[in-house]
């Protein structure tokens, strides 16, 4: 949650954030700052930073085909299985 700034002053108080966002392969780093300003010209803030990084694999949506023997001179056909990353909505297939 936000942090709550006060004065002692009568000035106005004024606050602001800023969310800055980093990505380092699979890391997603969330730093927001809240800066207050009074009416005096004077200015605080406090930052916060969330790191996301993900460790769950992708979710197999359908499955593979089943374990076949053919005979020469048959082609083998594959029926790939299909992937879906958890934490997005991208559907993943082999080509």
């Amino acid at each position: 949650s936000a942090p709550v700034f006060t004065d002692l002053c009568m000035g106005l108080i004024t606050a602001s954030e800023a969310t800055e966002t980093n990505t380092f392969g699979c890391t997603n780093v969330f730093t927001r700052t809240w800066t207050a300003h009074d009416g005096c010209g004077n200015s605080t803030n406090r930052s916060q930073t969330l790191t996301v990084i993900d460790t769950t694999p992708p979710a197999v949506t359908t499955e593979q085909g089943a374990d076949a023997v053919i005979e020469c001179p048959a082609e083998p056909e594959f029926s790939a299985p299909v992937f879906t990353a958890r934490r997005c909505s991208r559907i993943c297939a082999w080509a």
